[in-house]
């Protein structure tokens, strides 16, 4: 989901919140705050960018995805997630990253989609920050 979607979304039942911010989107997650709700049980932000590792034209000030933010999402997932029936994934535009995250955690937890379709349904996913994530659970043992 975009930063613009999720600020105007309503959860409607207990929801772990995953927002994902790179430099231009920190800037602009002030003009994009999540709506006040009870239902939001958790909400945890990461910075990266939707950059690949070895991008030629990669800027110094990009963060680029890496095991390290992998395994923190996952740890912060796995400690906050009880309680929670809904999950909000939101980057800049909603297409590359946030996709990537989503796919990989319903994967990861067996959170009740098909991730083949939702791969499908996001073809731009972002597939370094996807297979970073489904690696890394399988490292911590989480994943088979």
């Amino acid at each position: 989901m975009s930063l613009e979607q999720a600020s105007s979304h309503e959860p409607t039942k207990d929801t772990y919140a995953l927002r994902i911010f790179g430099r231009l989107s920190r800037i602009l997650s002030r003009l994009h705050p999540l709506k006040e709700s009870s239902f939001y049980r958790a909400i945890f932000e990461y910075d990266f960018d939707h950059i690949y590792p070895n991008t030629p034209d990669r800027k110094e000030y990009e963060i680029l995805y890496d095991r390290g933010l992998a395994e923190r999402l996952i740890t912060d997932f796995i400690k906050n997630k009880d309680g929670c029936e809904s999950l909000l994934v939101s980057c800049l535009y909603g297409r590359n990253r946030s996709p990537a995250i989503a796919a990989a955690l319903n994967e990861i937890f067996n959170l009740g989609y098909d991730t083949n379709s939702l791969k499908e349904k996001h073809p731009r996913l972002n597939t370094h920050v996807y297979n970073t994530t489904i690696e890394t659970a399988r490292a911590l043992g989480v994943l088979k």
